[in-house]
């Protein structure tokens, strides 16, 4: 007696296509997910605004001043939790590009399990002048 597969090659071949398709899908719903989560947390908020309100750098990079997304696989620079902040965040401007690099803490209510971030740190390099480093705000 022969044993027979209740599918044929065409349609396992239509299976493995859906199945493809599926996790695909699902893998760039994940990434836009993530990324739209870091650009709209408080604390790359809070170094934006202080970004932009330091009209030399903002001159020397050129308006509009994009930013670019960190690599979240470098654990050591790029890591949030529940009360600590640190990322090095690609910067690009119209005239020049570099790397924003920030910290940020909170005081994290107990009860509530939240609280306002205050930046710590926040560092500009800007590409064409790599030995030169335009600080923001200082570490305490």
């Amino acid at each position: 007696m022969r044993f027979r597969l209740p599918f044929t090659n065409k349609q396992l071949a239509k299976i493995a296509t859906v199945g493809a398709v599926f996790v695909a899908g699902n893998g760039v719903l994940m990434h836009y997910l993530v990324r739209k989560r870091f650009y709209q947390s408080p604390y790359l908020i809070k170094a934006g605004e202080t970004l932009f309100s330091h009209q030399p750098l903002v001159n020397y990079l050129g308006e509009p001043i994009q930013f670019g997304y960190p690599d979240l696989s470098d654990t050591t620079r790029n890591y949030s939790t529940k009360s600590i902040a640190q990322f090095e965040v690609p910067i690009k401007g119209s005239k020049a590009s570099g790397h924003m690099t920030f910290s940020a803490a909170r005081d994290v209510n107990e009860n509530s399990g939240s609280g306002s971030w205050k930046l710590t740190s926040l560092e500009v390099i800007v590409d064409d002048r790599p030995n030169e480093k335009v600080v923001l705000v200082r570490k305490e």
